[in-house]
Formats: C-alpha cells, sequence, structure tokens
C-alpha cells in the first residue's frame, strides 16, 4: 500500500472514532482502583507516613501504586500495611489490633491468701495475673482467719506492676460447756462436735445451738470477737413426759406412788422422767400393780385387763363352727382366727368355782359330741388343751369308684391330702380325682361347686 493509501486507511479510522463516540454520547474511562480498611475493634486511624487518611472502617480510591499504611489506635498495638495496588483492583484488608496489657504479682503476709478479681477467684498469693488491659483494677484478698481486704492498681503501660498486702488476724476463741455434758454443738446449722466445746473461730455472729436426748434443745445468738474469748456455759432442761393408763373394763381407781390419781381412762401430764408405782382397782376385780417408767419427751401407755375375783375359763376349739355347751347351755360356737384355719380363743368369765361339764358338738363330727368335766378354783384362770374334732369338710370320688364323705387336709396342683375317716389319712394322684367338692358352712349343707 503506498502513502496516499495509508492515509486514507488512518483519516478512515479517525472518522469511525468519532462517529461512535458521538453515538455514545460520553468518553469512556478507565476503571477506578479501590481500597477498603476495616479494624477490630473499629476507629483506629490510618497513616500514610505522617498524613492520617481516615479512621476504621475505611475505603477510597488511591491511585494505583506502592502503600505502606500505619494503623493506630489508643491502648492498641500500631499494625502495618505492606500493599502494591494496580489499576482497576480492588482491595479489602481487615485488621485485628492487639490490646496493650502488662502483668500484675500479688503477694501477701501470710501467704496462701486466695486472691477474688471480677467477682472470680483466680488463685492464692503469690499470684501473677498476666495479660491485663490497660485501666484500674481491684481485687479482694482473702484468707481463713484473717480479715479481707481490698487492693487496686493501675495498669497504663506494659510494665509489671507488684502490690504487696498484709493481712490481719481476725480469730477469736469460743468456749461452751453444758449440764449434762456431751451435748451436740451446732453453729449455724452444722454439727461441729460435743461439749465441752473449745474452737478458734472468725470474728463474727454465730447461731448456736445445744442437742442432747431426753433435754430440750437450746439455740441463741452469740458474736465472737477477734483476739477475745467467748464463754457460754448452758443447762439444758430436761424434757417431762406423760401417761397414758386404760383398763378393761373401764372406770377403775388410778394410784401412782400411793396417791389417787382419778379413775381410768386417765392420761396425766407434765410428769417428771423417773419409775412410778401404778395400781388400779375395781371392786369384785383383782387389783393389780405394775412399775412404769416414765420416759422424758414421750407418752407412756399402761394399759390394764383387770381379772374378777371370781373364775374363768379359756379354751380352743377346732375346726371353727363347733358348738360349745357348758352345763347343757349352749355358749356360742368356735370361730375362725386370723389365719382362717383354726378357731379364736374363747375366754369365759366371772365363773362361780365348782365343776362344770363342757360338751362339743358338731353334725359332721365323728363322734359328734364330745364330753370334758372340769373344776374351777376361785381367782383363778384355767385353760384346757385344745379341742379338736374330726369333721367332714368335703365329698371325694375317684374314678371308678363311689363318693366318700371326708376331711380334706391340703391339695395342690398335683395332690389331695385327704382323710375319709377319723385317724386316716390317704394321699391322692390328682389325675385320679373325678371330683372334689367343699362342703359349706354348717348353717348351709349345700356342697360347692366341683375343684377339680
Amino acid at each position: 500500500m503506498n502513502k496516499l493509501g495509508k492515509l486514507v486507511t488512518i483519516l478512515a479510522g479517525i472518522s469511525i472514532a468519532v462517529t461512535m463516540s458521538g453515538f455514545f454520547g460520553k468518553k469512556v474511562e478507565p476503571p477506578k482502583t479501590l481500597l477498603k480498611i476495616s479494624s477490630e475493634p473499629t476507629g483506629a486511624t490510618i497513616y500514610r507516613g505522617d498524613a492520617e487518611i481516615g479512621k476504621t472502617p475505611y475505603q477510597f480510591n488511591p491511585k494505583p501504586g506502592h502503600y505502606l499504611l500505619r494503623i493506630e489506635l489508643e491502648n492498641h498495638h500500631t499494625q502495618w500495611l505492606n500493599l502494591d495496588l494496580k489499576r482497576g483492583t480492588s482491595t479489602e484488608k481487615q485488621v485485628t489490633l492487639i490490646p496493650l496489657t502488662a502483668s500484675v504479682l500479688i503477694k501477701s503476709t501470710p501467704t496462701g491468701a486466695k486472691v477474688i478479681l471480677d467477682k472470680q477467684s483466680k488463685g492464692v498469693t503469690p499470684l501473677v495475673i498476666q495479660n491485663l488491659e490497660l485501666g484500674t483494677y481491684e481485687a479482694t484478698i482473702e484468707k481463713a482467719g484473717f480479715e479481707a481486704r481490698n487492693v487496686t492498681w493501675k495498669i497504663n503501660d506494659e510494665r509489671p506492676r507488684e502490690v504487696v498486702v498484709s493481712l490481719t488476724s481476725n480469730i477469736g476463741r469460743l468456749i461452751i460447756n453444758s449440764k449434762p455434758s456431751r451435748a451436740s454443738v451446732y453453729l449455724n446449722g452444722k454439727l461441729v462436735g460435743n461439749t465441752p466445746y473449745r474452737a478458734d473461730l472468725e470474728e463474727g455472729r454465730y447461731e448456736l445451738k445445744l442437742s442432747s436426748p431426753n433435754y430440750a434443745d437450746i439455740t441463741k445468738t452469740v458474736i465472737v470477737a477477734k483476739n477475745s474469748e467467748k464463754n457460754e456455759n448452758l443447762v439444758l432442761p430436761i424434757l417431762l413426759g406423760s401417761i397414758e393408763i386404760t383398763s378393761i373394763p373401764t372406770k377403775a381407781q388410778v394410784s401412782l406412788n400411793g396417791k389417787p390419781h382419778g379413775s381410768t381412762p386417765q392420761k396425766l401430764e407434765k410428769m417428771q422422767p423417773g419409775s412410778y408405782d401404778v395400781a388400779v382397782s375395781l371392786p369384785n376385780y383383782d387389783v393389780q400393780n405394775r412399775k412404769v417408767e416414765i420416759v422424758p419427751g414421750q407418752n407412756v401407755v399402761a394399759h390394764f385387763e383387770l381379772s374378777q375375783n371370781t373364775s374363768g375359763l379359756d379354751l380352743v376349739v377346732n375346726p371353727p363352727g363347733v358348738e360349745i355347751y357348758l352345763n347343757g347351755k349352749k355358749i356360742g360356737v368356735s370361730e375362725k382366727d386370723e389365719t382362717g384355719l383354726l378357731s379364736k380363743l374363747i375366754s369365759l368369765r366371772g365363773l362361780n368355782a365348782g365343776k362344770y361339764t363342757l360338751m362339743f358338738a358338731h353334725r359332721r363330727a365323728q363322734p359328734p359330741q364330745i364330753m370334758y368335766e372340769v373344776e374351777l378354783v376361785k381367782g383363778e384362770i384355767m385353760r384346757i388343751k385344745p379341742v379338736n374334732m374330726w369333721v367332714a369338710n368335703a365329698e371325694l370320688k375317684l374314678q371308678g369308684s363311689k363318693p366318700a364323705i371326708g376331711l380334706l387336709y391340703s391339695q395342690d396342683k398335683d395332690k389331695v391330702f385327704f382323710s375319709p375317716e377319723p385317724g386316716v389319712r390317704v394321699e391322692y394322684n390328682r389325675k385320679d380325682v373325678e371330683y372334689l367338692r367343699l362342703f359349706e358352712p354348717i348353717e348351709n349343707e349345700t356342697p360347692k361347686n366341683d375343684t377339680k
């Protein structure tokens, strides 16, 4: 291409550029450089050399090039940023500023005192606490037996500090004696020993309680002063007791140590502990005497069952349901005891001395009646041997045999123990029993359902 052709090409390019510029309406500018700086904590000052640029968080559009920036915040270590910024780039920097700190050595006389700072225990003296930021601090120095001390110090640069504390004793002595001795000693609700008691305590107010069996507690407030001795000599009051006297029959006359005290039932309050002779009497009944011990703080019950001056008879008749006759007169029927297997004791009282005929009868018994002759002595209770009658209570039928009426002793899932007649007891296998029916009590002879 000749020179003329090149010139035409250049002019055409200029024309196109001018045309395009007019088409878009403005001139195209190159992209800007962006720098963002933040810090923790915020509010730090940004310097370039001695010139302040701004405070964090801060962003601006610097010219491309090299930047050495200094980040400063009061009471914190200075941080530096060394940056090479290129045209059109975006740069973000996060700076963590480290607080200025110092350490403190805390010593006490005596050593071993607890150091409380910001409501937290930091250890015992001598103690070094590190990394304390600038500022003023207050701590409490405590040791058992000494007055607590508050100390303050100030951290205004990185130099270590030393705090020295002298503690003053706050110990007093408490001495407690009591009657009776060996009473339990409680201070502020905690058992600390027995009387006679001696202890060195920190000065202050204490809630004292003395306690001893059979005596009323003593409670009081005692104040222990430092460098002094507090003596307490205390007498515990003995607890009173009471006695409750009852009798069958009631309205019997009562006497204690020979002195009358009304009639039963009788309760005597506020009695001095000790041994008492108690007598209970009622016309036509034997006088009963007993020695009763009244225990401190307790109620003692003394019960008397009076016996008539006439004779008496005790007997047990098995099984339940046997009719009992005395000289031909029916006096009752034997009843089940608590086990349900035997009969209750029958007590006959107010009988005249002499000979009596007892008869025991049951319609299913063999023999149906049993007779006894007894002779009663005045003022004595006779107890005869238990009367046991053989009374059929069941009907048993074995496979291929006739039913039998007899006495069922016991049974389980495999065996049946049965007496077909007095003096005979047979063991049967359950599989051989066709049925076993138990009789109702004597009032209703209808058999129960088959129990096989």
